[in-house]
């Protein structure tokens, strides 16, 4: 199981080819900066899909597509598989680096994430700053319990 917790005021860096940026820790405004993010993508994909539909379905296909993106985020189905893209991976690192680096742009993140060590950087340095493994049980090891009741035994 991973809990999610914020390793505040580490600077952790994440080497993408030859340039070094350092991430920190997610923050609840960034967390719900990427909420926004995956909302928004959300419309955008709905819009193009409602551009082609008839004209007496749009309005109503516009207001169940916003009204749907309204539930979404970054832990949910839909955000999940957007996070698992390039495009996922160089918006989350962008929420992680830009405080450090203010003049990074997601676009530039984006391409140096081309190179698949480079999202596993990216991945590792999110991981680091950001979850940890729940410690399994303390004492002594876990053995199956056997069954208390009596077997019926036939002679």
């Amino acid at each position: 199981e991973i809990h999610y917790v914020a390793a505040r005021g580490i600077r952790h860096p994440v080497k993408l080819g030859d340039k070094t940026y350092f991430a920190t820790a997610l923050t609840d405004a960034s967390l719900q900066s990427l909420d926004m993010w995956i909302r928004s993508k959300y419309v955008e994909r709905a819009i193009e899909l409602i551009k082609k539909a008839p004209p007496e379905d749009k309005e109503i296909a516009y207001r169940v597509a916003t009204q749907e993106a309204s539930s979404l985020g970054w832990k949910t189905g839909f955000g999940q598989q957007l996070m698992g893209t390039i495009e996922g991976v160089a918006q989350l690192l962008w929420e992680g680096v830009r405080e450090n680096h203010p003049d990074v742009t997601v676009e530039e993140l984006r391409k140096l994430l081309m190179d698949g060590d480079a999202v596993r950087e990216a991945n590792s340095a999110f991981r680091t700053l950001n979850m940890k493994e729940k410690e399994p049980t303390k004492g002594k090891a876990q053995t199956p319990k056997r069954s208390r009741s009596r077997k019926n035994k036939r002679t």
